[in-house]
């Protein structure tokens, strides 16, 4: 096998694609945190806050994005 492998020669079929993991949890102040694991090259995972008053909102955007496609 050769080491000249590029990825980029495949966009688009790959079979399957790798994810990093995202989960969601209560903070402190009892608000929703997403939070997603941190690529390999970067050290910060990336995250929101989501006062739970608007998770219903956001639950109800996330339904219409869903059905949309």
């Amino acid at each position: 096998m050769s080491d000249d492998f590029d990825w980029n020669d495949f966009k688009g079929e790959e079979i399957v694609r790798s994810t990093r993991a995202v989960v969601a949890y209560l903070n402190p102040d009892n608000d929703i945190v997403i939070r997603q694991e941190a690529a390999m090259y970067n050290d910060e995972e990336p995250w929101i806050v989501i006062p739970r008053a608007n998770v219903p909102k956001l639950i109800e955007r996330l339904k219409l994005l869903t059905e949309a496609h």
